[in-house]
């Protein structure tokens, strides 16, 4: 009877999706036309006021990304929906299914075979605010790192082709990482979600989320935390430590 409910809800949120136009792809590497101007968090001495200074801006330029994402899986969600209940798709529909399939690294996408949407739209889903800040705060040092300052990079993310980035000084004997380098904030966060939207290494967090989104709950950033265990080495610490800055900077209010 829930999911039958559920069902009900979700068409009549969805009815109107042919009426949408088609979104594209949020791009990992066009630079977005408006800059935003990002303090210099070392100077700021109060660490309240730094702390506070740090989750205004990544919810400022996390928000319109996350709407993006949020309105494609409406569309999405809707598409699926139609064609469950056999009305066909047309040819832009089916195009943009594939191409944001493709997008997302589902591949050899199959509209008949339930399975495969489903996969598309545990994708196809955005991350908790609170849980973006948490872990932007963890990997920048609260914005104040040499790769956040110098690379736009708040989420420690690795690249692997020499100079893709900026080298850690501390870079182990033999190791060729680097620390991805992005021309603006906005781009860091859509490579991060992509990351987590995509790697096999979070596909504990995409069920948690799904899971969340069955029961018609918002995704919970404390929910999905345990999901990033192999985001780092000390997974479970770092688990800990992300709930830990979630509870005490109150961000699960921003969810």
């Amino acid at each position: 009877m829930k999911s039958l409910s559920a069902t009900i809800l979700l068409l009549l949120l969805c009815s109107s999706v042919t009426a949408l136009e088609l979104p594209t792809n949020d791009d990992l590497t066009t630079v977005a036309s408006k800059p935003i101007r990002i303090p210099d968090f070392e100077s700021i001495k109060d660490p309240s006021i730094r702390k506070q200074a740090f989750i205004n801006l990544v919810a400022k330029v996390a928000r319109p990304t996350l709407h993006s994402i949020e309105k494609k899986r409406t569309i999405l969600l809707g598409l699926y929906l139609r064609y469950r209940s056999g009305d066909p798709l047309s040819d832009a529909e089916q195009q943009w299914i594939l191409k944001l399939a493709k997008h997302l690294e589902v591949k050899n996408f199959d509209s008949d075979e339930d399975e495969q949407w489903i996969t598309l739209l545990k994708r196809t889903d955005s991350i908790p605010l609170s849980l973006l800040i948490a872990q932007a705060a963890i990997e920048s040092a609260w914005g104040t790192s040499r790769f956040a300052r110098d690379g736009n990079n708040y989420f420690g993310i690795w690249c692997s082709r020499p100079g893709c980035g900026i080298v850690p000084k501390q870079r182990a004997e033999g190791a060729t990482h680097e620390v991805e380098r992005y021309p603006n904030v906005t781009l860091a966060i859509r490579k991060y979600i992509h990351i987590l939207n995509t790697r096999p290494a979070f596909k504990e967090l995409r069920k948690l989320r799904h899971q969340q989104r069955v029961s018609l709950l918002s995704p919970s950033g404390t929910m999905m935390l345990k999901g990033l265990g192999r985001y780092a080495k000390n997974g479970e610490e770092y688990m800990q430590s992300l709930e830990k800055i979630i509870r005490q900077n109150q961000l699960a209010l921003l969810d």
